[in-house]
């Protein structure tokens, strides 16, 4: 079905068309898919409330075997929150809003993550001492919606996320990879994936049989139960260059009721792409409501964020690995973070807090992320911005040089894109948004090792334009107090 048959374009706000699976285009009070919500969107008046949680467990299972754990409100994944559209909360969240597709059922988030068995509490140091001169080791097994089997204790051998499915009906299913270090291609047997969102952003829908996640990214995905009556396995298949995993094909259930069988046929269990890589889509992610970038010409070699890699010896001749960005491998100090500075009127940044100040408010911002020469293997890295969508002009192998084809129209937006191994990554945003927001490798052990810096947007408006409690000066307080004897202290790059 053309997009324009699910909501058609409008010159003004249609009060009568309300959210229901045959319009899921609309949402209330004149607010549509086409809508910008960068501009505008709904009032609600809602403020919504939940109490979490967060526990040191020692005996938590989510494949069957048996490890430490941090959970919320005792459980993993935890609780999921829930808002409408524009309700601006914050979190691990759905926000319901209007979509490029009709669906008939919202089955919600379904998180996927590379699961490891020695807690990172462990494996961070060594990571950071370079013990493992090639690379971290890999993952011991993949969680999918918070379980799977495992290969190591036959007494214990957990279980797989299941789905069920009616014949005939259709299903928005909103995958969210949270791994450390692994991305993904997932498929259904016998389906097509219709992708309508990417990064919360509202895309024209495409269908594709496998699809490319790399960490940190969400893709809001349509299944149409229109196949024969069976079970069918789901994967999740780490990619080559990308990833580092004993689990090179992770499987979940999705069943339809009748089905004969609740186990799909064993002879599918191996099904993968044909090809393994580490690519996004952004052909192929076109945003529904249109926003362009302006072309301003050659982009200045000072808007350029080199990442690199270093293994250097302090002089306790302690081995540290580093991921600078631009020479520097980020540290931040959790007892007087930047927007406790930027109130205290100190602007006095450390070369190391890897600062880039932006004061002007309301204008295009514009980088190249680019992946220099280094003693280390290529690999690609997820990048992401916090407070902003970023607007993907280019991503490529080689060095950028201005010679290279961007895309200013239309281009793809999103929070987190990757940056290919070897190559560059051109991204554009829009000062807006006044604070101190981190841009970083969405692998763990890559933030946690330095890369990362962050963009301080119109420093003189944050005290006016964030509202900070009235007890942020006694919690701050609070914290110093309490890290004088704190179990862990900072080790790493404080991230």
């Amino acid at each position: 079905m053309d997009i324009d048959e699910i909501m058609p374009r409008q010159d003004s706000p249609d009060h009568s068309c309300t959210n229901t699976p045959k319009t899921r285009g609309c949402w209330e009070d004149g607010y549509s898919i086409a809508t910008n919500y960068d501009a505008e969107g709904p009032t609600t008046g809602r403020v919504v409330s939940y109490e979490l949680e967060v526990q040191n467990v020692t005996d938590f299972a989510p494949d069957g075997v048996v490890r430490p754990m941090m959970v919320v409100n005792g459980q993993y994944p935890g609780p999921t929150i829930r808002a409408q559209y524009s309700d601006g909360v914050v979190g691990t969240i759905i926000v319901d809003g209007p979509a490029t597709a009709n669906y008939d059922v919202d089955l919600g988030t379904y998180p996927i993550t590379d699961w490891y068995y020695t807690p990172s509490s462990k494996l961070g140091p060594l990571i950071q001492h370079d013990v493992f001169p090639a690379g971290p080791p890999p993952g011991d097994n993949i969680l999918i919606n918070g379980t799977n089997v495992n290969a190591v204790d036959s007494h214990n051998p957990g279980e797989y996320s299941r789905v069920k499915l009616t014949k005939d009906t259709s299903y928005r299913l909103r995958i969210i990879n949270t791994a450390t270090n692994d991305n993904f291609k997932i498929g259904l047997d016998g389906h097509l994936i219709q992708v309508i969102s990417a990064d919360f952003v509202p895309i024209k829908p495409f269908y594709t049989d496998w699809l490319f996640i790399a960490i940190g990214q969400r893709y809001d995905i349509v299944i149409h139960a229109n196949e024969i009556v069976a079970s069918y396995w789901f994967h999740v298949v780490p990619q080559d260059g990308c990833s580092s995993n004993l689990n090179t094909n992770a499987l979940a259930i999705f069943e339809y009721e009748g089905a004969d069988s609740d186990t799909p046929p064993n002879e599918d269990r191996n099904n993968a792409p044909p090809t393994s890589d580490c690519a996004d889509p952004n052909d192929l992610l076109v945003p529904f409501v249109k926003l362009d970038v302006p072309e301003n010409g050659k982009i200045p070699d000072s808007a350029s964020l080199d990442v690199g890699f270093t293994v250097t010896q302090d002089s306790n001749q302690v081995t540290n690995v580093q991921w600078p960005l631009n020479f520097s491998s980020m540290q931040v100090t959790w007892q007087n973070p930047t927007l406790q500075r930027v109130l205290d009127s100190n602007f006095d940044f450390a070369r190391d807090m890897n600062v880039i100040t932006l004061p002007q408010a309301n204008i295009w911002s514009i980088w190249v992320i680019q992946a220099v020469d280094t003693v280390a293997p290529p690999i690609p890295h997820p990048i992401h911005l916090h407070g902003h969508d970023f607007y993907v002009l280019g991503a490529g192998e080689g060095i950028f040089n201005n010679s290279q084809p961007l895309t200013y129209k239309n281009p793809p937006r999103r929070d987190v894109a990757l940056l290919p191994a070897s190559g560059y990554l051109v991204v554009a945003f829009i000062t807006d948004n006044p604070g101190a927001w981190l841009v970083h490798c969405h692998i763990a052990w890559h933030i946690s090792l330095g890369l990362g810096a962050q963009f301080l947007v119109q420093a003189p408006d944050i005290p006016s334009a964030i509202p900070f409690p009235d007890d942020w000066h006694s919690q701050c307080a609070t914290w110093n107090a309490y890290y004088q004897n704190a179990i862990y202290k900072e080790s790493d790059s404080g991230l």
